[in-house]
């Protein structure tokens, strides 16, 4: 499966279930850490001589040793897909089964410390739960449903409190089901979720099924958030938003091919990202909490058919990563 056709496949086929102008971004005050984490999902073969393509596991880089770091008992003979971890690297959240649409995928939660699994009680449903987001603290986890209407393209974006061990309202979240007196169904998928969880980023093809545009939630408000100027015509999809909310960063095909974008809700305007994007295609980006750093897959000449980069909006560098890359596809990195 060539890049292009993985990413149109993940929009389209998954619950995703489970990607100018505006002010100089060099202008800002950056935090002088690096974060320590990136976690992905890959194809690449954990059996030599048994590889297939569409198993996917989970793996966890740590950007302070430049270094691939065990997960026992996380990868299995399922899918592992989607994965997002804490601020602290403790406790790592992914989905588990087929990516398609009205699979039966669950939510598992997995903790580094203990090295088991921890329990998430009325999370998952008998239909399909993916693309889960973990709050930096770990307490809410955001992910899509087909729960409301199994097998179907009527996906939802859901919101999980640990601690309540309940999933809470999100009153005006979800879009309506009817469109003068028909039913309608739609995708809204890819959720990703602010440090507190007062806001949750999704996309959605609520206004043109089939192409997809990018919302923000805002709970404390109870309704969606403007963003003007942030949308196109074309598909925008797979953001990530910091952990303040003020940046949203997503990709999108635009130019022709996939490209990432950066939106400040500051300005309402898009920031440039200098040397990011390339002649090739870049996607599913993950913001660091700070909005410094932006970890992002394309398929420009590297190791394999995907690879991650870590992009570095101070020094508008790429930062090396040695040793995550792999010769097959490493897709949808989040960093902390």
């Amino acid at each position: 499966m060539k890049y292009h056709q993985l990413h149109l496949f993940l929009i389209t086929s998954t619950i995703i279930l489970n990607g100018c102008g505006g002010k100089n971004s060099n202008k800002e005050n950056f935090p002088s850490s690096i974060p320590n984490y990136i976690i992905f999902a890959s194809n690449r073969p954990r059996n030599e001589g048994n590889y297939d393509p569409q198993d996917y596991d989970i793996y966890l880089y740590d950007l302070r040793i430049k270094s691939l770091v065990p997960l026992p008992e996380v990868n299995s003979n399922q899918i592992e897909f989607g994965p997002s971890i804490t601020a602290d690297g403790k406790l790592i959240v992914f989905s588990v089964g087929p990516l398609y649409a009205g699979a039966n995928s669950d939510i598992r939660l997995y903790d580094r410390e203990r090295k088991r699994f921890i329990d998430l009680p009325n999370l998952n449903s008998p239909y399909g739960e993916a693309a889960p987001s973990i709050s930096l603290d770990g307490r809410y986890i955001a992910f899509s449903s087909d729960r409301q209407n199994p097998g179907t393209h009527d996906i939802d974006v859901y919101l999980y409190d640990r601690q309540l061990q309940s999933l809470l309202l999100l009153p005006g979240l979800n879009a309506p089901k009817y469109i003068n007196g028909n039913i309608t169904y739609f995708f809204d998928g890819a959720p990703n979720i602010s440090a507190s969880a007062r806001y949750i980023v999704f996309c959605s093809d609520r206004l043109s099924i089939g192409n997809e545009d990018i919302f923000l939630y805002d709970r404390q408000k109870q309704s969606l958030v403007p963003l003007p100027g942030l949308n196109s015509p074309a598909s925008d999809c797979f953001p990530s938003i910091s952990a303040d909310g003020r940046f949203i960063v997503f990709d999108s095909t635009r130019s022709g091919n996939s490209d990432i974008y950066l939106y400040d809700r500051q300005s309402n305007s898009l920031v440039p990202l200098p040397g990011l994007n390339t002649e090739h295609n870049e996607a599913f980006p993950s913001i660091s909490p700070d909005g410094r750093f932006i970890a992002f897959v394309s398929d420009r000449p590297g190791v394999g058919s995907a690879d991650i980069y870590l992009y570095d909006r101070q020094t508008l560098l790429l930062v090396p990563l040695p040793g995550i890359n792999s010769p097959y596809f490493d897709v949808v990195p989040v960093i902390r």
